[in-house]
């Protein structure tokens, strides 16, 4: 992971501080259940503010964005319980802040995503992700033949949602002018 943070522009420190922190993070969910997000500025690798603690679904980090300093580049990390890929939500927030240069989802079962900023293409405003997520997804979803579905319990819907969810982010950031990659495993 710490080579591709590099690559995406995040310093040695950060990337390094980042690797430990998303750990950190992904312990705290397995024990609690519950999403945890933290913030590391690309240069120094120092952490912003706190840990937050959210709930299952979702973190309110107002107080991470709110103390962003002018003129500083941040990595946005944060877990999903579940080990879901990034939300429709989590790909508008980063294109919302220049600040943000990139985000880590950490989850549960040590995979992590990255999604960071490509600033050699044109990036979608964060109005239209929503929509383009929905499009993207719809498109996906159909390649499942009727049959499957059918035959899916609730739970076997919500784990193909996931796996939908997953393959479709490598198109859905070029898309954005974002970049995404799956780190499995991970340490």
């Amino acid at each position: 992971m710490r080579r591709l943070l590099q690559e995406e522009g995040i310093g040695e420190a950060a990337a390094l501080e980042v690797e430990r922190y998303s750990e950190e993070l992904r312990q705290l969910t397995v024990a609690s259940g519950t999403e945890y997000a933290g913030m590391v500025d690309v240069d120094s690798g120092s952490r912003l503010g706190r840990t937050i603690r959210g709930s299952v679904s979702e973190t309110d980090i107002r107080q991470h964005l709110n103390a962003m300093a002018a003129g500083h580049g941040y990595v946005q990390l944060h877990t999903h319980p579940r080990s879901a890929a990034f939300s429709w939500w989590d790909a508008a927030l980063l294109l919302r802040f220049d600040s943000l240069q990139s985000m880590v989802v950490i989850g549960s079962d040590r995979r992590r995503f990255l999604l960071s900023r490509n600033p050699e293409v044109p990036q979608a405003k964060p109005e239209d992700v929503q929509r383009m997520w929905a499009v993207t997804f719809r498109n996906h979803w159909r390649n499942l033949s009727d049959g499957q579905i059918e035959d899916m319990s609730d739970g076997e819907v919500e784990a193909m949602t996931q796996v939908v969810t997953q393959a479709m982010w490598p198109e859905l950031a070029a898309d954005l002018g974002l970049r995404y990659a799956e780190i499995e495993g991970f340490p």
